[in-house]
């Protein structure tokens, strides 16, 4: 079941970007330290367990998608079974643009576990809303 949820949350997010492009370099408008600054906030929210506060930097239009009780049932079992938060590892912001020329930044942070290595892909509009979210 839980398996079940992370894959119709990681197809209905990837659906939001079914219209934009391939990554690029970052957008202009976006600073880098920003954008991984931002990702990296959202995943200690997640180890908190705040989903609320995850919810809340979401986009209005994506809520639904991407509540505090979907990211509870997907997160709480995946960070259970990765164990205790180590450190961050690997960490870059790259952009893509939508076929109406809106850009995004997306940020790739690989964080360590003393189980497990999982890499979070948060996506971000112009206004810092999250707009994709993955885990992998």
């Amino acid at each position: 079941m839980k398996k079940a949820a992370l894959f119709i949350l990681t197809a209905l997010l990837l659906m939001s970007f079914a219209a934009c492009g391939n990554t690029q370099k970052l957008s202009s408008e976006y600073d880098e330290s920003v954008v991984l600054g931002k990702a990296e906030a959202v995943i200690g929210l997640i180890h908190d367990g705040d989903f609320t506060s995850v919810e809340y930097m979401v986009k209005d239009e994506l809520k639904s998608q991407l509540s505090a009780e979907i990211l509870k049932d997907v997160m709480d079992p995946l960070i259970d079974k990765a164990g205790k938060f180590d450190s961050f590892g690997t960490e870059k912001a790259v952009g893509t643009t939508a076929k109406d020329g809106t850009a995004y930044a997306v940020a790739v942070i690989e964080a360590k576990y003393e189980n497990a290595t999982m890499i979070y892909t948060i996506s971000f509009d112009k206004d810092y809303h999250i707009v994709g979210f993955y885990i992998k």
